[in-house]
């Protein structure tokens, strides 16, 4: 028997750890942190808005499920992907971040929940417009428009030239219009896995300005670029 040389360590075995990132250039946003808060993971902001507002890169903000709705009309930037709990992020060997709690974001009849923008994306929210009446109206020249553009109680509202939308796995219930879209020039959405229920009027009302024909719902015709993918709601 040889016995191990006082000068060579004992063997051990080893791990190594892998960071993955599964979203990229992401802020973050949880109503409950104490503090003014900085985006990070260890420091979210606490309001939806201050969230958007700091959006960098891709442009990635995930809203925390919390003990109780965001209060909030949210207003989107362009290229903004609004995330939050509610939607599962897909990571490795089938796991995936998120998917249980959905955040509230409530507009208490001040205006629009959510005004989304150019080549935005919203995903795993309750979205719902409940409190004391004020009235807020859309933008623009009303005068060739046959709906009222009272706006005030809308759950989701885009108005514009709005590109490409993205709308997936949200809850929007108690508005006037579950989510009214009025567009401008080529225009794509993709509407898929929400539930609208209990709204007022239109669960989703999209409208437009254009040459051609294509009409969806009681607005006024769409231009012939347009494209829906409307599906399993």
């Amino acid at each position: 028997h040889n016995p191990r040389p006082s000068n060579t360590p004992p063997s051990q075995s080893s791990r190594q750890r892998l960071a993955l990132s599964i979203l990229p250039d992401v802020v973050f946003v949880d109503g409950d942190a104490s503090g003014p808060g900085n985006g990070s993971a260890e420091h979210p902001f606490s309001t939806v808005q201050q969230g958007v507002d700091s959006a960098f890169g891709l442009r990635n903000v995930y809203v925390h499920a919390v003990s109780g709705p965001y209060n909030e009309n949210v207003v989107l930037s362009p290229n903004t992907i609004l995330l939050g709990s509610g939607y599962p992020i897909a990571g490795l060997g089938g796991m995936a971040y998120g998917g249980n709690s959905i955040p509230i974001v409530d507009g208490m009849n001040l205006g629009p929940s959510i005004t989304m923008a150019n080549n935005t994306r919203v995903s795993g929210f309750h979205i719902r417009n409940t409190g004391p009446s004020y009235e807020v109206y859309a933008r623009g020249d009303l005068s060739d428009r046959t709906e009222p553009d009272l706006v005030s109680r809308v759950g989701i509202y885009a108005e514009g030239e709005l590109g490409n939308l993205t709308l997936t796995h949200n809850l929007i219930e108690g508005c006037s219009y579950g989510a009214r879209l009025e567009a401008e020039g080529n225009f794509s959405l993709r509407f898929e896995n929400n539930i609208v229920s209990y709204n007022d009027r239109d669960g989703l009302r999209v409208s437009g300005y254009g040459s051609e024909d294509l009409l969806l719902g009681r607005g006024t015709p769409l231009p012939e670029t347009t494209t829906f993918d409307v599906v399993l709601n």
